[in-house]
C-alpha cells in the first residue's frame, strides 16, 4: 500500500477517539506506510534518494549519535527498495524502479544482525511475500521475496573470499567492516549498486577517512556524507523528534569524555586507538615557508630498513631551540601510500638516492640513525650499517650510522618512545609544536596520522584500533623512523665553513652525554 503523503504520527493526537483508532490499527498493520522519520534520518533518506544522479556506485556515509536511528532509517530504506515507495518519505525514482541487480548484502557483526536487524525487518515485512532460510547458520541467512529480490546476511567473522562472487544491487556495512571485506565488496558493484555506510564513529577504520570521507571532502561525483548529533531526535529540539532531551542531557554527560564526540554528536574520532591522539594537519603538517630550517640546525637522517619493500627513511633538523621539523622523505612517490609498495631498490641503488635528495639540501647530514635491531643483526660476518658504510665508500661518501636509542626491554622502549614523541607535538614557548613535519612529506604524515591500536572485535577486525591492543603493523614504519629521530642523542654543529674554537668544542662536550664519543660525535 503507497500513499503519497509523507506520514506524521503526531496526528493521531488530534484526531477523535474512533478516528485514532482506526489510524493506530492501520499503522500496526502497514508499519512501513506509517513510518515517519525524524529530521536526521530524512536527511539519511534524501541523499539516497538523490545519489544516483551522477552515478551508479554512489557510497553514502551516515555518522549518527547513538538513539538517532540509523539502523531503522536503513532497513527502511532496503524495504522500499524490495517493495518499492510505500509513503511520501519515500518518493524517489530510485524507489519506484531500482535499475541494479536486486539483492541487497546487509553486513555486520553476527550478534547484530541476529538480535537487532533480522527483528526488525520481520516485524515490518508481509508475511506472505518471502521465504526464509538459514543454511546452517544460528540466525536467518537469506530472504528471498516473490518479487525476485533476495537479502543476504553477511557477519564479519566470514572469510574475505565468501565476499567476493555475485552481482549485488544494494551493500550495507552496518558498523564498520574490516578493510580486507571492504576491499572485496567494492568488486561486486560492477553492475551498479548503492552503499550504505550506517555507523558511530566510534571505531573507524583507515580506509573510511582514506577513501570515503575524503571523497566527500574533495566533492568527487558519488560520495555523500550525513551526520547528525543526539539532539536532532529530541522531541523539542529535533524535527520529529521522539527524545527527552533532559534525558539525553544526562545520557550525554555520562559518555566518556574520548567517546562523547562520536556517540552524542556523530564525529569522527578518526582512529580509535590512535597513538597520537594531539596530532594535528593544521598545527603539526606545515608548509616549508612557515617552518624554515636556521643554518645552524643539527640534520639527521633516519633509516628503517624493509625487507621486502624500499626502506623507510626521513630527513630531520633539530633547531638551536630544540624544534624538530622533518623536512624530507625516502620513498618520495606519493602515487600510494608505503604500506602498498611492493619490492623496492637494492642497497646500493638506495643508496644513489639518498645522495642524490642530499645533493638538493644545500647542507652537510651531520649525522645518520639506523633501527638498532633489523639495521644491526649480523647476516655472516656482516650487518646492514656495515654495508651501508661500504656503499656510501664506494662512492665517495659518509654513509655511517649509528643505532637508534635504547630504552627499557621489549615494549617499554616503544612506550618511551611514544611518550617523546607525545611530549614534543606539544607547543614550544613561542606556541608552536616541538615537532613539524614539511608538508612535501606525504608518507611522513600518512604513518603519523594512520598510527593506531588494534580493537579486536572479530578474527578479520585487526584494522580496528583499542587503546590496550596492539599496534597495527601495517602503519607503523613512518612512525617508527619519526620515533627514532626524536630519541636520538642532541648533538650539535656550528654551521659550516665556520670552525669551532677550542672552547667551543669543551662546551658542546659538557652539554653532550657522556657516551657522546661512542655516539660518534665529531665537532666540526
Amino acid at each position: 500500500m503507497f500513499s503519497n503523503e509523507k506520514q506524521d504520527y503526531t496526528v493521531v493526537k488530534t484526531l477523535p477517539l474512533l478516528d485514532a483508532q482506526n489510524t493506530l490499527s492501520k499503522m500496526y498493520e502497514y508499519p512501513m506506510e506509517f513510518f515517519c522519520p525524524n529530521g536526521a534520518q530524512n536527511d539519511y533518506i534524501r541523499a539516497i534518494g538523490d545519489s544516483t544522479r551522477d552515478t551508479n556506485v554512489p557510497v553514502l556515509l551516515c555518522t549518527f549519535a547513538n538513539g538517532v536511528g540509523k539502523t531503522t532509517a536503513t532497513i527502511h530504506t532496503i524495504l522500499n527498495f524490495v517493495y518499492g515507495a510505500q509513503n511520501g518519505w519515500f518518493d524517489y525514482p530510485i524507489f519506484h524502479k531500482f535499475p541494479y541487480p536486486k539483492t541487497v548484502w546487509y553486513c555486520s557483526t553476527a550478534e547484530t544482525i541476529k538480535n537487532t536487524v533480522i527483528p526488525e525487518m520481520l516485524r515490518l515485512m508481509d508475511e506472505d511475500s518471502y521465504t526464509e532460510t538459514k543454511e546452517g547458520k544460528p540466525h536467518i541467512s537469506k530472504i528471498t521475496f516473490n518479487n525476485g529480490w533476495t537479502i543476504v546476511f553477511k557477519t564479519y567473522d566470514q572469510d574475505p573470499s565468501t565476499y567476493e562472487s555475485a552481482n549485488v544491487g544494494v551493500i550495507v556495512a552496518d558498523e564498520p567492516m574490516p578493510e580486507s571485506i571492504w576491499k572485496a565488496v567494492k568488486s561486486r558493484r560492477r553492475m551498479g549498486a548503492i552503499t550504505l555506510l550506517p555507523m558511530t564513529p566510534l571505531y573507524c577504520p583507515p580506509y573510511i577517512l582514506d577513501e570515503v570521507q575524503a571523497g566527500v571532502d574533495e566533492g568527487k561525483k558519488g560520495f555523500y556524507h550525513v551526520q547528525a548529533d543526539v539532539y536532532s531526535a529530541c522531541k523539542n529540539r529535533g524535527e520529529r523528534g521522539h527524545l527527552d532531551a533532559q534525558i539525553v542531557d544526562d545520557m550525554v554527560d555520562g559518555y566518556d569524555p574520548e567517546e562523547r564526540e562520536a556517540r552524542a554528536f556523530g564525529k569522527f574520532m578518526y582512529f580509535s586507538g590512535k597513538i597520537y591522539p594531539k596530532l594535528s594537519r593544521d598545527a603539526h603538517f606545515v608548509d616549508p615557508s612557515e617552518h624554515t630550517i636556521p643554518p645552524n640546525s643539527t640534520i639527521y637522517q633516519i633509516v628503517d630498513p624493509h625487507d621486502s619493500r624500499f626502506s623507510a627513511v626521513i630527513w630531520g633538523a633539530v633547531t638551536p631551540e630544540g624544534r624538530k621539523i622533518i623536512f624530507a622523505e625516502y620513498p618520495s612517490d606519493k602515487a600510494r601510500p608505503y604500506w602498498d609498495f611492493k619490492g623496492g631498490k637494492n642497497l646500493d641503488e638506495e643508496v644513489d638516492a639518498w645522495i642524490a635528495m642530499e645533493k638538493t639540501f644545500g647542507r652537510k647530514v651531520n649525522s645518520r640513525i639506523l633501527d638498532r635491531h633489523f639495521g644491526w643483526q649480523t647476516r655472516g660476518q656482516t650487518n646492514l650499517a656495515q654495508l651501508y658504510a661500504e656503499s656510501g665508500a664506494r662512492k665517495n661518501k659518509d654513509i655511517s650510522f649509528i643505532s637508534s636509542y635504547k630504552a627499557n626491554a621489549g615494549d617499554g622502549e616503544i612506550a618511551y618512545g611514544h611518550f617523546q614523541v607525545r611530549n614534543a607535538l606539544e607547543p614550544m614557548k613561542d606556541g608552536k609544536p616541538g615537532l613539524v613535519i614539511w608538508n612535501n612529506c606525504y608518507h611522513t604524515w600518512n604513518g603519523m596520522n594512520h598510527y593506531i591500536r588494534k580493537h579486536e572485535t572479530s578474527k578479520l577486525s585487526s584494522d580496528k584500533a583499542r587503546a590496550d591492543g596492539k599496534i597495527v603493523d601495517k602503519y607503523k614504519d613512518f612512525p617508527d623512523v619519526v620515533r627514532y629521530f626524536v630519541c636520538a642523542p642532541q648533538m650539535h654543529f656550528a654551521p659550516e665553513p665556520v670552525p669551532m674554537s677550542k672552547n667551543q668544542k669543551i662546551w658542546h662536550k659538557i652539554n653532550n652525554p657522556d657516551d657522546y664519543e661512542e655516539l660518534g660525535w665529531q665537532a666540526t
